[in-house]
């Protein structure tokens, strides 16, 4: 950090969810919102940040409660190791095989690859325009310019299959489904 911004201020430490429920809490407190406004503000019906993170609790938070909630309380989580804690239990970390990591060519999780997708396609794009630029620079010198195609030059046709006969031999199919209904026909 540079000399001039300030280090946000902690508002609560989270090691159960309890804690983070008060959290919360305290965010809405601090930023001086009622439930009802965190209601109308998330899109949820009147009363249900109330039953979520309220003194009774009636409600479990979901994941994307939970999102909305820091979205609309502007704060965010972030996770430092717990020195404390990690006293209480080095001694029954086992560590891992290591022989068994794959750290190259591991499976990709289809989240992964639709979070990188648009970064991905933009790169590709920025890509193809620089290269279709650069192709194009190198057109407009007149020696590198290909003849026109004159008007009688052959080209490749693809012609349509005929289409399959329709003939059905009048209404026979009709007959068929209309007796069975109890209609006859001369």
């Amino acid at each position: 950090m540079s000399g001039t911004e300030l280090e946000p201020a902690t508002i609560a430490t989270i090691r159960t969810q309890e804690d983070l429920i008060e959290a919360l809490r305290a965010a809405k407190e601090l930023r001086n919102q009622s439930f009802k406004t965190l209601d109308e503000i998330g899109g949820f019906a009147l009363g249900h940040m109330e039953r979520v993170i309220g003194p009774r609790r009636e409600k479990g938070m979901s994941a994307i409660v939970f999102q909305t909630l820091l979205s609309m309380l502007a704060v965010k989580l972030v996770m430092v190791p717990d020195p404390e804690q990690e006293e209480r239990v080095r001694s029954q970390w086992e560590g891992r095989n290591k022989s068994n990591v794959r750290l190259e060519k591991g499976r990709i999780s289809k989240s992964l690859i639709d979070r990188c997708r648009p970064l991905i396609i933009e790169e590709i794009i920025k890509n193809l325009t620089a290269a279709a630029a650069e192709a194009n620079e190198g057109l407009k010198q007149p020696s590198t310019r290909a003849a026109p195609r004159s008007k009688n030059a052959l080209r490749l046709v693809h012609k349509r299959p005929p289409a399959p006969s329709r003939d059905t031999g009048g209404h026979a199919h009709l007959r068929v489904i209309q007796e069975k209904r109890g209609h006859h026909f001369g």
